[in-house]
C-alpha cells in the first residue's frame, strides 16, 4: 500500500484556524465552544476527541532574529497538529466501541454513528 501525507507549509500559515473549522465541517465534528484561556489566542488547546486538527500559537515576547525584547508586541509562529493516521494507532486499539477503523487506503477513520464520545482515543 502506498503511503500518503498531508503537509502544511508553516511559512504560509497566518493562524486563521480556517483549517480547524474545515476539518470539523468535513468530518461533522461538533464545535468545542469558545473557551479562551485568558493567556493566549490558542483557544482549542490541543488535538483531542472533539478537535482533530489544531493550530498551535507559539507566542514570544522577543523579536526573532533580533535578539532583543519586542516589548508589548508579541510575535507568533504557528504549528499545525493533526491526526497522524499512525501505523500502530493507539486510538484504534483503545476504542471500546470499535468506532475507529482503518480504511482500505490506510487512514484511520472515526464512525460517528458508532462513537459514544468516551474520549479513550485521546
Amino acid at each position: 500500500m502506498s503511503v500518503t501525507a498531508f503537509l502544511t507549509d508553516s511559512t504560509l500559515c497566518i493562524g486563521c484556524k480556517a483549517c480547524e473549522v474545515a476539518c470539523k465541517e468535513w468530518n461533522d465534528v461538533s464545535e468545542d465552544g469558545l473557551n479562551f484561556s485568558g493567556y493566549s489566542y490558542d483557544n482549542t488547546g490541543a488535538v483531542g476527541a472533539s478537535t482533530w486538527r489544531h493550530v498551535k500559537f507559539v507566542e514570544a515576547n522577543t523579536a526573532p532574529g533580533l535578539g532583543g525584547n519586542a516589548g508589548e508586541q508579541a510575535t507568533w509562529t504557528f504549528s499545525s497538529d493533526v491526526c497522524k493516521h499512525c501505523e500502530n494507532a493507539g486510538c484504534l486499539e483503545a476504542c471500546p466501541t470499535g468506532s475507529i477503523v482503518r480504511t482500505e487506503f490506510g487512514g484511520v477513520f472515526v464512525q460517528p454513528d458508532v462513537c459514544n464520545g468516551c474520549g479513550y482515543c485521546v
